[in-house]
Order: C-alpha cells, then sequence, then structure tokens
C-alpha cells in the first residue's frame, strides 16, 4: 500500500492554525495545568496482567513476534483443509469450507477451555484441601 502524499497546502495551513493562540486558548491549558495537565501515555501498550517478572526483568507472558507466525500458520492450515476438500471432490463455495473450518478450530478451542477449567478447579480444590490441612496424599 502506497503512502497518499499530503498536500502541501493544507499541510501549511494547518500548521499556522496550530500556531494561533488565544486568550480562551491560554485559559484553558492553564486550567489543565492545575489539574495535571496531560495524561501521560503508558509506557507499556498491554495491560499489567500480561506481564511477569523474570529475573527481576518484566516480560510478556507470550512472544508478540510470534502471533503473525501463527497467523501465518492459520491460513496455510485453512488453504490446505480447502486443497483437501477439493482433492475429495466438495464443490461447496470456498467461504462455506472456510466457516466450517473456523468452525472446527472454535470447537476445539471450547474444548480446551472446557478441559482447562476442570483443570484449574481440581487444583483450586486441592489447594483449598492444603489449606484447610484436609489434603489426602497423593502417592
Amino acid at each position: 500500500m502506497t503512502k497518499r502524499r499530503k498536500n502541501p497546502h493544507a499541510v501549511a495551513l494547518g500548521r499556522r492554525g496550530g500556531q494561533v493562540t488565544t486568550q480562551k486558548k491560554t485559559a484553558a491549558v492553564r486550567e489543565n495545568g492545575k489539574s495535571g495537565g496531560r495524561p501521560r501515555k503508558l509506557e507499556r501498550p498491554y495491560p499489567e496482567f500480561i506481564y511477569t517478572t523474570v529475573d527481576g526483568v518484566k516480560r510478556l507472558l507470550f512472544d508478540v513476534a510470534n502471533i503473525d507466525k501463527q497467523s501465518a500458520d492459520m491460513i496455510a492450515d485453512c488453504r490446505e483443509h480447502l486443497a483437501m476438500c477439493r482433492a475429495e471432490g466438495i464443490t461447496h463455495d470456498e467461504g462455506v469450507i472456510y466457516e466450517a473450518w473456523a468452525i472446527q478450530k472454535i470447537a476445539g478451542l471450547q474444548v480446551m477451555q472446557f478441559d482447562l477449567i476442570l483443570k484449574v478447579d481440581a487444583l483450586a480444590r486441592r489447594l483449598e484441601e492444603h489449606i484447610n490441612g484436609t489434603a489426602v496424599s497423593r502417592d
């Protein structure tokens, strides 16, 4: 995608307009300054719970750079599925085949989510038993 060039006349006009100061603008700036001024930008673009500390250094819990690779892998997987369907003689519209593939992926995620919920629930019960002193030895 090529970047569109800005109209130099509009840029110059906008620059001049931004330089204009009025008594009203000055008063507004002073008022905002009393309450701390412009809010600072966040240092990190992600919420705090996505970070962990390793050896005293804060790091993301997941590899952001890997997301593009995972997306490319899923696209390749979908194309492979489409080719397999075509080889088997399935003549449905590509959109219908894609929807079926996506529904299978979502269903798989739901099964994994349910399995994780059960595991977390079991761990929470074991922790509660341990804290209450009612833990059963699992030898």
